[in-house]
This record gives C-alpha cells, sequence and structure tokens, in this order.
C-alpha cells in the first residue's frame, strides 16, 4: 500500500495538452441522459473506473466495428458531474461561499469515490476543511450522517467531519441535544468520535484525574459536574432527528447560570432584605361578585297626566323655588345683622374701655 502511494508520488502529472487527443467518449448522465463529450484519454487517465470499462469495450467486435464509445450514467445528478468535468479541463474547485454550497461537494466526493479519482477526492476534502475552518465552524448532523451513510470505514471526508465533530463536543461546555440523540442511536459514531479525541495524544497530566479525590472533573465552569445536554428549543434545535446545525458556529453554552442560582441558605436572607409590598385591601369575593353585576339607574321623575297637571306642577315648583331663595336670602340677611351687631358692641366696648382708662391716669 505504502508502495504504491510512493510510486504514484513519483509518477508526474502529464499534462493537459497530452490528455487531449482526437478520441472522445460520450457520456450521458441522470434520468435526462445529459450529453457529455469527454476526452478519452483525460478521463481515463484520471479514473481507473472509467478506463476499466472503456478498455473492455475495446476488446468487443461490436464497439470496434462502431467506432465510438459511450457510458450511462442514470442514477448521478447532473451538478455533481459537471463540477467533476470542470475539475477535469480546470483543475480546480469553487470553493464553498455558505454552507449550502458544500452537499454538491459532498456529492462531487462521493463521485470521485466511485470512479476512483482519488486527486479529485483529496482535493475535495481539503477545501471543505478549509471552508470549516476559516469560516469558524463545524460539519452539521446531516452532513455526517450522509457520509456516514454512503462510505466506509477509514474514509478521509469520514475522518475529516469526525474529528471535527470530536473537537466541538471537547471544547463545548453543552452537548446539542439532537448529538446526544444521534449518539445514542448510533454507537460506531460514537466509538470513532473515541478514537478522534485519542488519536489526540493529549498528555495524561492534563487530563483531569477523578481518582486522585479531587472534586474538579475538568468542567470548573459548570461546578465540577459533567456537561450537561443542552435542551432543544423551537428556535434552536430540533424534532426527532432534524439538524439546524448546518455549518452555524458550534453550539456552546452562554455565561454561566451559577450567580443567578440561589441556595437554601440565601432564600430566607433575600426575603428578609427585600420584603414583599402589601396588597391593597379588598373586599370578600362574595361581596364583589354580589355588588359586581348591579348598575346605578338613574332616578326617574313622575309624568304629569295632562297639560293642566303639568302647568300646575310648573307653578308649584316656581313657588317652591321662590320660597327656598326667599328663606336663603333672609337667612343671610339675619346672619348679616347678627354680624354688624356683633361688631358694633365690640367697638363701643373697646371706645368705652379706653376713654376710662384715660380718665383714670388723668
Amino acid at each position: 500500500m505504502d508502495n504504491r502511494k510512493q510510486k504514484n508520488n513519483e509518477q508526474k502529472e502529464k499534462p493537459l495538452h497530452e490528455l487531449l487527443t482526437s478520441s472522445l467518449v460520450d457520456i450521458y448522465v441522470g434520468q435526462d441522459s445529459t450529453h457529455w463529450s469527454l476526452h478519452e484519454r483525460l478521463l481515463t487517465y484520471h479514473s481507473p473506473f472509467f478506463a476499466s470499462i472503456l478498455d473492455s469495450d475495446d476488446k468487443t467486435e461490436e464497439k470496434k466495428s462502431r467506432g465510438s464509445k459511450s457510458y450511462g450514467l442514470p442514477d448521478e445528478d447532473d451538478y455533481p458531474f459537471e463540477l467533476l468535468v470542470g475539475w477535469l479541463y480546470a483543475k480546480s474547485i469553487r470553493p464553498p461561499r455558505t454552507e449550502k454550497d458544500v452537499g454538491p461537494l459532498l456529492e462531487l466526493y462521493l463521485l470521485s469515490e466511485k470512479f476512483q479519482m482519488e486527486k479529485l477526492s483529496h482535493e475535495v476534502v481539503e477545501v471543505v476543511r478549509e471552508f470549516y475552518h476559516t469560516t469558524s465552524t463545524y460539519p452539521g448532523l446531516r452532513r455526517v450522517q450522509y457520509i456516514y451513510a454512503e462510505t466506509d470505514e477509514d474514509n478521509e471526508m469520514r475522518e475529516m467531519m469526525v474529528s471535527s465533530v470530536a473537537r466541538q463536543l471537547a471544547t463545548g461546555d453543552k452537548i446539542p441535544s439532537h448529538w446526544a440523540s444521534a449518539l445514542k442511536r448510533n454507537g460506531q459514531l460514537a466509538v470513532d468520535i473515541i478514537r478522534a479525541i485519542q488519536q489526540w495524544h493529549i498528555e495524561e497530566r492534563s487530563i483531569p484525574d477523578v481518582r486522585d479525590g479531587s472534586q474538579c472533573r475538568g468542567r470548573r465552569a459548570n461546578g465540577g459536574i459533567f456537561s450537561a445536554i443542552e435542551r432543544a428549543t423551537d428556535s434552536q434545535e430540533t424534532h426527532g432527528t432534524t439538524d439546524t446545525n448546518l455549518g452555524v458556529e458550534s453550539i456552546n453554552s452562554g455565561q454561566s447560570d451559577t450567580p443567578h442560582v440561589k441556595s437554601d441558605g440565601e432564600e430566607p436572607l433575600s426575603r428578609e432584605s427585600t420584603p414583599r409590598p402589601r396588597k391593597p385591601r379588598s373586599d370578600p369575593p362574595d361581596i364583589q361578585y354580589e355588588n359586581e353585576g348591579r348598575e346605578e339607574k338613574p332616578q326617574q321623575l313622575p309624568v304629569p297626566a295632562s297639560v293642566s297637571d303639568a302647568k300646575q306642577a310648573t307653578k308649584s315648583d316656581y313657588r317652591t323655588a321662590l320660597t327656598d331663595a326667599w328663606r336663603y336670602s333672609h337667612a343671610n340677611r339675619v346672619e348679616s345683622m347678627f354680624l354688624l351687631s356683633a361688631w358694633a358692641v365690640y367697638v363701643i366696648y373697646y371706645l368705652g374701655y379706653a376713654f376710662g382708662k384715660e380718665a383714670t391716669w388723668s
């Protein structure tokens, strides 16, 4: 295995102009049979898969008589194969701008694995890895599940994604709920994450050892307890196995909630220091409910039976009003006269006292 890799590295890649021969091969992709005419030597040089197929076709008498070669890929999508053709002739892969652009690259990777194009597979892995590195993000659960379903063990893309997820979970204060559910169901994924952590070769002295009697288990921010599982919310995660962390930043906990949690000893003290305000006094519920349905009705005046009765009532009301006015004015006059009399008595008394005192002095 190592010798073959060494030979491949030592072998110089042929330039493009030497691979663009006159011999073409027709490739039909997808359900619509999209037609691609590719240079046979270019395709077979980078793909042992096509080399074996087209070489076997040369040996048949039917293919020799027809002169043209063709191959159908009805189960493949057009866009990933278009990316493959672009790489064949341009030797470049457009880097993804957003996480949505990673999906077609993963399909291109699986296509390159199927066609045994090792160089293309390696370059796709590097492009995807560079995207997650420059954006400070991690592969989402759905991406990892897709690669796990379509690849075998010791796969380069699978190893890159598992190592990234291992770092996300190891450095986070909480385990996202969708990852916790996935790890419970997929034991192989959990084993691969542990294997990825083992390959870090962390020094033993940097790992807390609970056997020495210390209460710290490597999570000082959590008060020395194991990492909690993050609760799923409607805005964040997930119903069932769906994953919304497709390329977003790793879900780590924010500031610790420890300062906001009161112990049993602090609770009575806080009640004494901040007494509850007294509620305004209210009537008992039965009185409230009894008076609730009652409404004050305006006082209704008697309606006269005829016009003469109305005039008579008007005259009586007028007389009553005059009588009340006279009584009011008479009372005011009596009160005024009483006040004037009092002032007069006071003045006479004061003057008599003054003159009598002056006569005594003289």
